[in-house]
């Protein structure tokens, strides 16, 4: 029956909600903070426009990712459909920026430098894809999900 199935905000879908909303916002600062303290005063004002446009793309994806939180703590009927584009647009979103970087490494840094500056993202990258990855999967297959979200199948 229904009426014995979990259904409404709690369990992982709090954690994912609290994640977004309270967690997200605090990770994405401390990255942010990370790549100005790496770069440091660097010699290559391409280095320095890249973290510029690194740290925008933080800073929307945190802001999008809460909006995303709070719809769902809210108990939006749209949440698993957000939340899902939400997960893919951070996999494609980590995929392009490692893509990128990695590009301007071979073609500003050599073959050697390259390596160096994939073997230092790819760590971040995969545990990122991972983790988007395992949310994603609970949106699609979770009871808890789908009874909160998904609508009264009609005769």
């Amino acid at each position: 029956m229904r009426n014995k199935e979990p259904s409404g905000v709690g369990g992982w879908l709090l954690l994912f909600c609290f994640s977004q909303v309270l967690f997200l916002p605090l990770r994405a600062f401390q990255g942010i903070l990370q790549i100005w303290e790496r770069i440091g005063p660097h010699p290559f004002p391409v280095i320095r426009q890249m973290a510029i446009v690194i740290a925008i793309i933080i800073l929307v994806m945190t802001a999008y990712g809460m909006i995303v939180g709070i719809l769902i703590w809210k108990g939006d009927k749209r949440g698993r459909d957000l939340a899902r584009r939400y997960l893919i647009l951070r996999i494609v979103v980590v995929v392009t920026v490692f893509a990128s970087i990695t590009g301007w490494g071979y073609n500003n840094l050599g073959e050697s430098g390259a390596k160096r500056m994939a073997l230092a993202i790819t760590p971040v990258s995969v545990l990122e894809i991972g983790i988007c990855l395992m949310w994603l999967g609970y949106f699609v297959f979770s009871k808890r999900v789908r009874n909160t979200y998904c609508g009264e199948i009609e005769s």
